[in-house]
């Protein structure tokens, strides 16, 4: 009962252990040395945080006898005893929770991989009604181009030069060479996708074998197949062996395009290694190899294409874009520009702030643009450290950026959105009343690396008056008013002192060292 009160008052929430048993030849002990017997151990009170070991040692042991003091130490080892048998059973009722939860996980995450090739197929379709838009109102403008060019010089330009033009006819020879033995290897392939001039081979993966496994059942391996990555699509085959000649031949089993695909790495488990996953809206599938640098070696070479046909697409679509502004206005046909026009004006300050160029590379801006999904994924996996870091390095690369273009304003306005996100996230955790100072200062510095110090201040004094209000309540009154107001007092005193101390350490800047 005692024990209880006083775990009340002092706000906890914990799963007590069980009573220990004595052991044989446990005497009992008094703290004064008397007989009788004496209640058990207040394990709640080891519990707390101000707990002092010798004052408690002392209080329970002054002017006791050796048999007492045995006593006592016999009964620390069965508390201590107890305690480790209910932390285990605790981790063991937990369990099927905690593999639950890392399942919601992983279906989270394939969920954030399902949305983002969404959204890049949502881009691309706006991309492609865009340009349809414009085509028609340029259309015009371009034929009047083409004609004065073609008109002041009928006679092509030769730039290329004779060695240059023999090292890419062997090129394009040698590519056309590996895509016809490619079609002739690989049964069906001719079907689901047609020759084409333009089509090349960027990985052969004839040596190198993977196994598709189930996704139920990651021990059970489904087939054998062989990746080819082709500069508009990847190739999934398998070889099957014939029923009449009993020869084993290529088949083809799965083709994708480049840009419909995403391949993720799968971290090593006690079920699956050296697995990697295919997402295509809505299936996935998973893989393994054979051995760690199979799999790095197509991860790698996946990823290098991916990104340099991301910056060829983007190169080429701004060249357009700038050629096609430089047709319009510079009066190929001679004429003077209408200067007087709001049109005119309006199209020459938006050329003008495309030509402002940011101080980012390009490594950067890739950065930039996968952190969201980053951040996405570490928010999921409630590692907030790590997401305040990569929002900290993002801030200082997007600083050195005088210039506000199109892009940096994007980028920008993401991290943004996602650090109020986070900051919303760790604000809750502050807000937690079970939250030890630890954690609560860790939140804090959270905050304040995000720069919202006023936020931060705000929740923990907020928290910190409901926690005092809460144990206020807890506080019982039995009739004894001068034991009441001394539990009362306390309770709100201790309180406050700790309050201090956690803001104290937490807020040391003197512009918030009032808390108002």
């Amino acid at each position: 009962m005692d024990s209880a009160a006083a775990a009340g008052r002092a706000g906890l929430s914990v799963d007590l252990p069980s009573t220990p048993k004595r052991r044989e030849g446990s005497l009992p002990y008094s703290p004064t040395g008397g007989s009788g017997s004496k209640s058990p151990l207040d394990i709640v009170r080891f519990a707390d945080e101000n707990f002092k070991a010798e004052q408690y040692v002392h209080a329970m042991l002054n002017q006791s006898t050796e048999e007492a003091v045995r006593a006592f130490h016999l009964d620390l080892l069965n508390a201590r005893d107890a305690a480790a048998v209910d932390l285990q059973r605790n981790v063991y009722r937990n369990y099927n929770e905690f593999v639950l939860i890392s399942k919601e996980i992983y279906k989270l995450e394939t969920d954030m991989w399902e949305l983002r090739g969404l959204l890049a197929d949502f881009k691309t379709v706006n991309g492609d009604l865009l340009k349809l838009g414009s085509a028609e109102g340029e259309h015009a403008n371009m034929e009047k181009v083409v004609d004065d060019v073609y008109t002041e010089d009928a006679t092509p330009k030769t730039v290329t030069t004779a060695s240059s033009t023999l090292a890419a006819q062997s090129e394009t020879q040698n590519r056309m060479s590996q895509l016809s033995t490619l079609y002739d290897t690989i049964e069906g392939l001719s079907k689901i996708l047609p020759p084409s001039t333009s089509r090349y081979l960027i990985r052969d993966g004839t040596s190198t074998r993977f196994s598709e496994v189930n996704p139920a059942n990651l021990n059970k391996t489904v087939q054998n197949v062989h990746f080819f990555l082709l500069s508009d699509a990847l190739v999934v085959s398998t070889k099957k062996r014939g029923i009449i000649s009993g020869k084993s031949r290529m088949v083809l089993d799965k083709c994708w395009g480049v840009g419909d695909v995403a391949v993720i790495d799968v971290k090593d488990s006690m079920e699956v290694s050296n697995a990697f996953k295919v997402m295509r809206h809505p299936d996935t599938f998973i893989y393994r190899s054979e051995s760690l640098e199979e799999k790095r070696s197509f991860l790698t070479g996946f990823k290098r294409y991916t990104d340099e046909l991301m910056l060829q697409k983007r190169a080429a679509g701004e060249s357009a874009k700038s050629k096609l502004a430089s047709s319009v206005s510079g009066g190929g046909n001679g004429k003077v520009e209408d200067t007087t026009s709001p049109t005119r004006d309006a199209e020459r300050e938006e050329r003008s702030r495309r030509g402002q160029r940011d101080e980012l590379t390009d490594s950067d801006i890739r950065w930039l643009l996968e952190l969201g999904d980053e951040l996405d994924v570490l928010v999921a996996h409630r590692d907030f450290s790590v997401a305040v870091g990569l929002i900290e390095e993002a801030r200082k690369l997007l600083a050195k950026s005088a210039a506000e273009t199109p892009r940096v304003v994007q980028i920008r306005g993401n991290v943004e959105e996602r650090t109020n996100h986070l900051a919303q996230l760790v604000s809750l955790d502050l807000a937690n009343p079970v939250a030890s100072k630890t954690q609560v200062q860790a939140n804090i510095d959270k905050l304040l690396r995000l720069g919202m110090g006023d936020q931060a201040r705000d929740f923990f004094l907020t928290s910190r008056t409901s926690i005092i209000r809460h144990r206020i309540r807890l506080v019982r009154f039995d009739g004894d008013v001068a034991l009441y107001i001394s539990d009362l007092a306390q309770v709100v005193f201790r309180l406050i002192r700790n309050t201090c101390d956690w803001y104290g350490g937490s807020f040391r800047d003197t512009t918030m060292a009032s808390g108002k």
